[in-house]
């Protein structure tokens, strides 16, 4: 299956590790306000339009057909922000039926239909369901229990922001590269190689920090290491939480109860 189609499951893995970072919240209820009492009042003659009311054209219909960028996904309850994390994904629709979607750095051609603002996008006999709003001049895709959401036009450049690093207060052991090489989902181990994900983080001595994603890389974190725990921020959010045990990290994330278990290769 080509690689884009893997996305959701990648995204549901981000959203687990990154759930303390991005959480939506639920919107507020609204007061329950009282109807107030009709005073009876006496009819007033109503006159006649002088004009026959005109109706307003219907919006004319948009086309797709042009470079859609994603902006966020959802899922799990959690809202995140692709270009935050390095996560690139552009989908280009061609008036003859074909789309070029571009993913971690990689191109495929498929085809697509659009009629009544419903889109469906196939690519090797599978079929990718979305669903474009002409108000908001946006397209949702659904995959896998995650919404993907495009924006036309291609992603602007992206900048390279560092965030200042902060001195190291940890182990030296812990200084270097650790790579993704399982995950445990009640008490399952799950190889990466299985999960079809690359992820590793590098830690330096000088404090500062980034983390390689599919091959997209974040390079604006901090660390800092006590009592064998290793805190990852950005810009001073926490990010994670690594436990350390000798020749393994251990990312845990008690929402999902997956242990993400790394360790320094080569």
């Amino acid at each position: 299956m080509k690689r884009y189609l893997t996305l959701a499951l990648a995204v549901i893995m981000m959203l687990s590790l990154l759930a303390c970072s991005g959480k939506t919240e639920e919107p507020a209820a609204e007061p329950v306000v009282e109807p107030a009492a009709v005073e009876e009042a006496t009819e007033a003659p109503t006159e006649a339009p002088t004009e026959a009311p005109t109706e307003e054209p219907a919006p004319e219909a948009k086309s797709i057909v042009d470079t859609w960028t994603l902006t966020t996904m959802v899922g799990e309850g959690v809202t995140m922000d692709a270009a935050a994390f390095g996560l690139t994904m552009t989908f280009t629709f061609h008036e003859d039926g074909t789309v070029i979607v571009v993913a971690y750095g990689e191109e495929e051609n498929d085809t697509y239909t659009f009629a009544d603002n419903e889109l469906v996008i196939v690519s090797e006999g599978a079929e990718i369901k979305g669903t474009y709003d002409p108000e908001s001049d946006t397209i949702v895709i659904e995959q896998d229990g995650v919404k993907l959401n495009l924006a036309r036009g291609e992603a602007p450049a992206k900048t390279t922001e560092t965030e200042p690093a902060a001195p190291a207060t940890g182990d030296t052991e812990t200084v270097g590269t650790w790579t993704l090489t399982k995950a445990i989902v009640s008490g399952v181990e799950v190889s990466a190689e299985l999960m079809g994900q690359s992820m590793s983080f590098t830690f330096n001595a000088d404090g500062s920090a980034s983390m390689d994603y599919n091959g997209e890389s974040t390079n604006s974190l901090s660390w800092t290491e006590e009592n064998g725990t290793i805190k990852l921020t950005t810009f001073g959010v926490d990010l994670y939480d690594f436990t350390r045990d000798g020749a393994t990290l251990v990312l845990h994330e008690p929402e999902s109860g997956v242990d993400m278990v790394f360790e320094k290769l080569g």
